[in-house]
């Protein structure tokens, strides 16, 4: 139930760091330093929590107010 409970929490701090603006420091923090992030099939790969960052900033530049959270968390 601990690793449940640990992967639900993941996923809330990951919500509320899109819903702020893509906070870049809060999502990149949430990955292992050498981590990679692709967001789609058609998006290059971001290696690193360097580049996760500046997805993060390039993101909230394109969907300004975009909110993902989720009540099913």
């Amino acid at each position: 139930m601990e690793d449940i409970e640990q992967i639900r929490t993941l996923k809330a701090r990951y919500a509320e760091a899109l819903d702020n603006r893509f906070n870049g420091d809060q999502v990149s923090a949430l990955f292992a330093g050498d981590a990679t992030w692709q967001v789609g099939e058609d998006q290059a790969a971001q290696t690193g929590r360097a580049e996760i960052k500046q997805l993060c900033v390039n993101l909230a530049s394109r969907f300004p107010g975009r909110s993902t959270t989720s009540s099913r968390l």
